[in-house]
């Protein structure tokens, strides 16, 4: 903000939705044990649409909402001294576009000072893996 510019305030009115903050997230995760060690899971997220930072009266067009798919690979054994764990993790299976979080404010960069929408685009498909080893007393 510049020096000596006053900040601006949009009102909210009763029944508004904060934004940023989706009104239905639902999460289920399944788990299938193939054999003795070994988890395989997939876990399934909605995230319904939400209001981008700055729209506290609710009348700026929503971040879409989105279904992501994610899977996991999981093998644990015990070994000398306590158990080793190894995972592959995968996470946006369907490969979805879509976004996380969004703004509404000026572009003092490239725009002139014309207010404009901004949103985070959410990463594509990925796959993460580690190991553990947990040490237990015998």
């Amino acid at each position: 903000m510049r020096s000596g510019a006053r900040p601006t305030f949009s009102r909210s009115e009763k029944g508004d939705t904060f934004p940023q903050v989706p009104k239905h997230r639902l999460s289920v995760t399944g788990n299938y044990r193939p054999a003795r060690g070994w988890t395989v899971s997939l876990i399934g997220l909605y995230v319904s649409t939400q209001f981008l930072v700055n729209d506290e009266q609710n009348i700026q067009p929503r971040l879409p909402g989105y279904f992501l798919l994610n899977g996991r690979i999981a093998y644990e054994r015990p070994v000398p001294g306590g158990r080793l764990n190894g995972f592959l993790l995968v996470n946006n299976l369907l490969d979805q576009r879509y976004f996380t979080q969004g703004i509404i404010t000026a572009n003092n960069l490239t725009g002139g000072g014309a207010v404009e929408r901004f949103v985070v685009p959410a990463p594509g498909f990925a796959i993460y893996g580690g190991l553990s080893y947990r040490f237990e007393r015998m």
